[in-house]
């Protein structure tokens, strides 16, 4: 099941984020590891699909920001605004106690295709959330 979220077109260095899409949870993703899936460039429309972990919570919201050397797509966990009995408007912002690994398709209008060649997440490279994330199973007899 794919999530749809459409983000508000964020402008910076003439590229905008036109949408982010995510999956849920990879379930059966034991051997896997974080990785760009597939790249599409049309006209001034990029299309950037790749997995990589992420809070178990979702609701993810993006960004996306450019310099000469890189591309830096950028997630976060957008915060749910409830009003509370009086009226007033509180965020809570769900915090996930584990990270799966998640698809996440960006669709970015106006990038550079130099900068294609160097992705961060989350000003990270690939290498050092896979880093950041693997875990040892224990067996305890």
């Amino acid at each position: 099941m794919v999530i749809l979220m459409t983000v508000s077109i964020t402008s910076l260095f003439g590229q905008r984020l036109v949408s982010l899409k995510y999956s849920e949870c990879l379930g059966d993703c034991k051997e896997d590891s974080s990785k760009i899936k597939h790249i599409e460039k049309s006209n001034r429309l990029t299309t950037i699909v790749l997995m990589t972990y992420a809070p178990c919570s979702g609701n993810f919201g993006g960004r996306v920001s450019q310099t000469k050397e890189s591309i830096n797509l950028e997630f976060f966990t957008k915060p749910t605004i409830y009003k509370d009995d009086e009226g007033i408007k509180h965020k809570l912002i769900e915090i996930a106690d584990c990270n799966c690994l998640v698809d996440f398709t960006w669709k970015i209008r106006g990038l550079s295709e130099k900068t294609l060649d160097k992705i961060l997440v989350n000003n990270l490279t690939l290498e050092q959330i896979e880093n950041n994330n693997r875990k040892e199973e224990i067996t305890i007899e």
